[in-house]
């Protein structure tokens, strides 16, 4: 009985060792799908590997599969669905243990964000993106990890308008294909040399420009490969020389290229494109593609607007993390410098009285002295009040510009400086939303209604409108300022 006991755990092992590899063939064929942009067959194959990995318990199988979902849902500008198989990724035992599935993570996760315009935040995750794909064992993929970091981190310092460092990544990326295997270099090449040329064109280089657009449109020909960007090119060139009809033609090519190979955001993007082209040349074709650009959007809005919620929240809870850590540090520090005082003051007690038993004339002398240390603290803490409130005043002004400009990092921000209010406001409605809460703390730093108005692009109408139901959600009284009303509420 026992024999055959260790007969059939042997047995389970063997069979689950086997099925774990077949997984990992599926995981190597689904991204070779992906590579030739055939999404819905890689979906396919990463549906059944899922299955095969839930099957026997294969954490690390299940990692790479829900990365591998959220690099295709990223594409086709589903970003909701792209944040929450990247969290389930995470969630897996054995998501460390891969440093490429990392990396994609933050490949994917930053190209969300920078996708929500959060770019300060997407430079973050390409950084670690960048710092995981050089700790890769393999030669191919660290090669194409080290590759897409350099080009995220190229098209976020371009949206940062910092061209310097947006040419330095454009150089590294060229150099970094040396390093690629032949599978994937094709693909990598293309994107390259599209970029290259692009950034020429910024120069109005028109000659490089058609060098690098041209090794990319020869690559890209032979190997059956998505077009837009090249033909996007294209049709700034032609523009730039004056041939419109040209120039339109191949901007059309970018846009049906696109909408083919499954590019919804870009396929908006090209709309948008074509239907300000054509503005000042054919009206009718405009509209036409304005029309288009405006049944894209809807598709595309509700998608980022919860993806946006969801990273806002994820920011603020980091925030709050960041700050129990700062918090901790600094108790840290206040203790050691303490204990330093107290070590300082023994010291000094102990040396007092042995200079007392020989020199009593000098104890009235010595008593008038402030030590060179007391002196030294008292500069230090009148430094440390007036950096402290220097810090504060540049908070503050930044949360007003915040405020003005509409930013979505406002409500972080504000929660660091003011947590309070929205402490109370969520203890009063757990189920408040992110915009009310930024309603509730414009209200909070006293901005009228106009102002309300002119920051958040609504009518007038629409913040009285919105006032008038806070006040019967919350019991406000009519005859009470409303936001007198919050401000004691944040100051309970």
């Amino acid at each position: 009985m026992m024999r055959l006991f260790i007969i059939l755990l042997l047995l389970n092992g063997l069979l689950k060792g086997q099925t774990s590899t077949q997984v990992d063939t599926l995981v190597n064929d689904s991204k070779d799908l992906i590579n030739a942009i055939k999404l819905d067959e890689a979906l396919d194959v990463i549906n059944k590997a899922e299955k095969m990995s839930r099957e026997i318990n294969y954490s690390l199988g299940l990692a790479r599969l829900n990365v591998l979902k959220s690099a295709i849902l990223v594409e086709q500008g589903k970003y909701d669905e792209t944040l929450k198989y990247l969290a389930i990724a995470k969630k897996q035992a054995d998501f460390m243990k891969d440093y490429y599935v990392v990396a994609e993570f933050y490949r994917i996760r930053g190209r969300v964000r920078a996708n929500l315009e959060l770019y300060n935040y997407a430079v973050e995750d390409f950084r670690l993106q960048l710092y995981y794909s050089k700790k890769i064992g393999s030669n191919k993929k660290r090669g194409l990890g080290i590759f897409y970091s350099y080009q995220n981190m190229l098209q976020s310092f371009e949206w940062l308008k910092q061209k310097d460092s947006v040419w330095k990544y454009a150089h590294k990326m060229e150099e970094s294909l040396s390093g690629l295997g032949k599978g994937n270099k094709a693909f990598c090449s293309v994107a390259a040399y599209t970029k290259i040329a692009n950034l020429n064109l910024d120069k109005s280089d028109l000659k490089n420009a058609l060098i690098y657009n041209k090794r990319a449109e020869d690559i890209a020909n032979r190997e059956n490969m998505p077009k837009f960007d090249i033909y996007e090119n294209y049709a700034i060139i032609n523009n730039q020389k004056g041939d419109y009809r040209e120039a339109g033609n191949y901007y059309e090519k970018a846009f049906i290229n696109s909408y083919e190979f499954g590019f919804i955001d870009l396929t908006k993007y090209y709309a948008i494109k074509l239907a300000k082209f054509y503005n000042d040349k054919d009206k009718e074709r405009s509209l036409k593609f304005f029309t288009l650009a405006n049944t894209l959007d809807n598709s595309l809005s509700e998608s980022k607007k919860k993806a946006r919620d969801k990273l806002i929240e994820e920011l603020i809870i980091s925030k709050q993390e960041d700050q129990k850590r700062k918090t901790s540090i600094i108790i840290i520090l206040c203790t050691a410098l303490i204990l330093t005082a107290i070590f300082i003051f023994i010291y000094k007690r102990r040396k007092y009285k042995r200079r007392i038993n020989y020199k009593e004339a000098l104890i009235e002398e010595s008593q008038k002295k402030i030590t060179e240390t007391e002196i030294q603290n008292i500069h230090l803490n009148r430094k440390n009040e007036h950096l402290a409130k220097e810090v504060e005043e540049k908070k503050f002004q930044e949360l007003i510009d915040f405020a003005k400009n509409n930013n979505p990092e406002f409500l972080v921000l504000f929660n660091e400086l003011y947590p309070n209010l929205i402490f109370r406001l969520k203890e009063l409605n757990p189920r408040i939303r992110n915009s009310e809460l930024a309603f509730c703390a414009l209200a909070y730093l006293n901005f009228t209604t106009k102002d309300i108005a002119e920051y958040t692009f609504v009518a007038i109408a629409t913040v009285h409108s919105r006032k008038n139901r806070f006040r019967k959600k919350y019991n406000i009284p009519s005859d009470e300022d409303f936001n007198v009303w919050m401000r004691e509420l944040g100051d309970k």
